[in-house]
């Protein structure tokens, strides 16, 4: 439970104001979501080596540099927009 309170409290401290993704699931949602069921259902992905789909999506985009021609691909940024899920389980693995 320590180690999941961390890794939200991480995200949160670094991320500000975020996106949420496609499930829509922000990280100030983690945050009122009671911790003990936070670690459960972590823990329960962990396990049984399961999660929901819509959880392990990344939706990508280009965003075309300042100045740069758009018909160039070396134009673009991609960004990528994960769920608010999927992060905390990878700093806990991480970490």
């Amino acid at each position: 439970m320590d180690e999941v309170s961390k890794a939200i409290s991480t995200l949160i401290n670094k991320s500000g104001n975020n996106a949420k993704g496609n499930d829509g699931i922000a990280y100030t949602d983690l945050c009122n979501t009671d911790q003990a069921e936070l670690c459960s259902l972590l823990n329960r992905c962990l396990k049984d080596n399961v999660a929901p789909s819509i959880q392990l999506a990344t939706v990508i985009i280009g965003i075309l540099k300042k100045g740069k021609p758009g018909h160039e691909p070396e134009s673009y940024c991609a960004i990528g927009l994960e769920s608010c899920m999927l992060k905390p389980m990878t700093l806990l693995i991480h970490n």
